[in-house]
Order: structure tokens, then C-alpha cells, then sequence
């Protein structure tokens, strides 16, 4: 479809940065975006940089990640079929078996 040709206009639009009257700039999202369709996109939202912080009052340390980010994507099965998957996974996540 047409989506090889919207997907890249829509992620450089989210990508884009703002004006200040003062000159500054700042990105439109406080995250960052990747296109999941594109192979190095999708490599660069994978590749999971974390460091280790400790758990205050405890000696446990956990891995963290600070990178807010979101991957987009086209859906192959349409809304409802995905929607229907997510609530269906989310049910049986509260079953208490």
C-alpha cells in the first residue's frame, strides 16, 4: 500500500523541532520516534542502552532505561483484529489461576 510513502513523512513530522520567538528550539515530543517499518530504525529502538540503578533502602540493583521513545508501525491485521489481541492477552493476564 501507501504506506512506504506516508510512514517516513509522518515520522519526520513527529521528529520535527519548534521555534522560539527567541531563536530556541525544541522537539515537538518529549521521546524520541522510529519508524518500525524501516530495518535500521527498528535496530536503533531495539538496541536497549540501560544503566544500573540502585534501589533505595535496599541493596538490589535494577536495569533502567531514561529513553522515552516510541516505535510506529502499520497494522497488517486492521484495528479491531489488534484491539481484540490486546484485550484478549490483558484478560487472561487477570485470570487468577
Amino acid at each position: 500500500g501507501a504506506s512506504h510513502y506516508i510512514l517516513p513523512a509522518l515520522v519526520n513530522e513527529l521528529r520535527a523541532t519548534l521555534s522560539m520567538f527567541s531563536g530556541e528550539q525544541f522537539p515537538c515530543l518529549q521521546m524520541e520516534v522510529y519508524n518500525w517499518e524501516d530495518e535500521m530504525d527498528r535496530k536503533k529502538f531495539l538496541d536497549y542502552q540501560h544503566r544500573e540503578v540502585l534501589i533505595p533502602g535496599t541493596s538490589i540493583k535494577v536495569p533502567y532505561n531514561n529513553t522515552k521513545r516510541i516505535a510506529v508501525m502499520c497494522s497488517r491485521e486492521g484495528a479491531s483484529c489488534s484491539i481484540m489481541r490486546g484485550a484478549y492477552a490483558y484478560a487472561l493476564s487477570q485470570l487468577e489461576v
